[in-house]
Parts: structure tokens; sequence; C-alpha cells
């Protein structure tokens, strides 16, 4: 049921475009924009293909979703079907940064996934993180999704830790989408299973994506530094390698 969330995940999506630009914030700040990334958990590569796009990197995806890879358009990089733990010669170190992109919380051990997805990174390096944000909005969408879990900052920060990152910035987002998602977990109780990711993902109606998007931009203009938000991002830096 989780994979048809790719056919809704399109580029126009205002949370896809919320969470682009994000990263690309994150990508100039860290210095990575002209480098070599890998997009871990890259399902269809609609992110790698915007921040193509718009920097001079280059990005290699790589997935287990064989449905998610078939869909997958490689820009300048490759696309692989590839399991990080599998530390293939060719891959391991030879990263600027790799990006783990609302994947996390589908894996049981997320500290042994970060760690072997940072042995792909050059020292130095940097991993980039997108997680859902807190326990409280943990509801029927997250299960239909895969989810195990939503992730607090102390919570992301320990993962990072105990994969021998060295966490630089954890900061919270889409501090406007709580009451969304709370009124969320309230209507998908009531829907069918198999009706859950696209109720609980596509906008009902054009305008109310073009409304989201207005959102969007007023929370991206005022720049605060939110104290919650339904999803976290983070930059960890990859330490020299004894």
């Amino acid at each position: 049921m989780a994979e048809s969330w790719y056919e809704f995940a399109t580029p126009d999506h205002f949370w896809m475009q919320w969470r682009t630009i994000l990263l690309r914030r994150m990508m100039e700040r860290t210095g990575v924009e002209r480098g070599r990334g890998l997009d871990i958990g890259c399902g269809q590569g609609v992110l790698f293909r915007e921040l193509e796009e718009r920097h001079p990197v280059t990005i290699d995806g790589c997935d287990l979703n064989v449905a998610a890879l078939e869909m997958a358009f490689p820009g300048r990089g490759t696309v692989y079907q590839y399991n990080v733990f599998d530390y293939h010669p060719d891959l391991v170190g030879a990263y600027d940064f790799a990006m783990l992109i609302d994947v996390i919380e589908h894996v049981e051990d997320d500290a042994a996934f970060l760690q072997a997805a940072g042995r792909h990174v050059k020292p130095g390096g940097v991993v980039i993180v997108n997680v859902p944000a807190l326990s409280m909005l943990y509801g029927p969408y997250d299960r239909a999704a895969g989810h195990l879990r939503r992730y607090s900052s102390a919570s992301l920060k320990q993962a990072l830790e105990c994969a021998g990152l060295v966490p630089e910035r954890i900061a919270y987002w889409g501090f406007s989408m709580i009451p969304l998602l709370i009124a969320r977990n309230l209507v998908l109780r009531r829907t069918p299973e198999e009706d859950i990711i696209r109720r609980g993902f596509q906008p009902i109606h054009p305008l109310a994506n073009t409304m989201l998007g207005w959102i969007r931009s007023i929370e991206l203009a005022l720049g605060l530094s939110w104290p919650i938000g339904s999803s976290l991002t983070a930059i960890a830096r990859v330490p020299p390698r004894s």
C-alpha cells in the first residue's frame, strides 16, 4: 500500500516543493551544491532531479523498491538497485554527501542504517536527513506508509550520534501543518485502508494545493527557528576515519 505514495508524490505537490526548498538551502549551507551525492531511498527520483536542475551537482540514486526505480529517470548520475549494507567498493567513501530523505523512519535499526550511509561519504562530508516529527502525530497515515516512528530533535540527534556522525544542525519545519495533521488523523480513522495514502497525502483539490503552497511560502519567509514542526531536517558530518 505504501508504494501508492509514489503516484501522488509529484514535483508540483506543495509539500514536495517545501521539502526541496529546504534541502537546497541545506546543500548551500554546507557547500556541497557542486559535489557528488547519493540519494539513498531515492524512490522514483523526484528529489534528485529537482536538485540537479538547480545546482551543478551529480546525484546517484539507490533504492530497493523495484517498482519505484522503474519510474525513475536518472539525470547526470546513475540509479542503482542497491542495499547500502552491501558496501560496494566503488561506492564506499565515494560521495561528498548522502541524503536520507524520509527514509530512516521505515527502518528498524535507524542508527545502523545511518552508519552504513555514512560509510559511503568521504571523511568530512555531509549526511542530510529528513524525517517525520512528533510522536503525537503518529496515526493511520504513518502506519499505512510504513513509518515505524516519528522523531523529536533529541531522538534524531541520538540516532545520528549512535551512527558515529556529528550533528551540526537539527531543525523542525512544517509548524503550520500540525493542526492539519491532527485533523488528518481524525479523518483517516474512518477511511478504508486501501485509500489512506491517497486521502492522507493528496490535497483534495488543486486550489487546496495552491493555498497550502501559500502557507509554505509564509512560513519560509518568516525564517524562524520553530520549537516544533511536522518534520525535522538534520545536517551531520562524517568524522575522519581512524
